[in-house]
């Protein structure tokens, strides 16, 4: 009897990820595309991990005030590119940095959200229960079945 639960992860991996990239809020379509999985195999067990750009989380956390430092050269590059695709002033860059810095986002200071991808992480764990489940109760079925030809 042989379940093949690559092929599930792969299937329910894919499909998670196009559930989740279909709900992040999209200025450049970096962050969505940046999601992807890998699956490796241990010597006892099978590891599945989602994996996207740093700081993925804070499309559903927001980012918080670190009014004591200075906005990175990542940040201003991530809001250039923000602005931009928003049609912006490249002006307002420095301004939006600092204001983050300072206050935060408007995300986080609302308390955040969970529909990017939290509330779908324990569906996606269940749906991979659910297959594996069946695929192998129509295993044994079938294994049962021909006993009793």
């Amino acid at each position: 009897m042989t379940v093949d639960l690559l092929k599930i992860l792969n299937d329910e991996s894919r499909s998670f990820i196009a559930q989740v990239q279909a709900k992040i809020p999209n200025a450049t379509g970096k962050t969505a595309k940046s999601l992807r999985y890998e699956i490796s195999e241990g010597s006892a067990r099978i590891i599945l991990e989602v994996l996207g750009k740093p700081f993925f989380a804070v499309v559903e956390t927001g980012r918080k005030a670190t009014p004591d430092k200075k906005p990175s050269r990542a940040m201003i590059e991530n809001i250039t590119e923000w602005c931009n695709a928003k049609g912006k002033p490249e002006s307002a860059v420095w301004a939006i940095a600092v204001y983050i810095q300072k206050h935060g986002t408007a995300l986080f200071r609302k308390g955040g959200r969970t529909d990017v991808y939290t509330d779908s992480k324990e569906v996606f764990a269940d749906k991979i229960f659910q297959d594996v489940t069946n695929t192998l109760a129509d295993e044994i079925f079938k294994q049962a079945t021909v006993a009793f030809q």
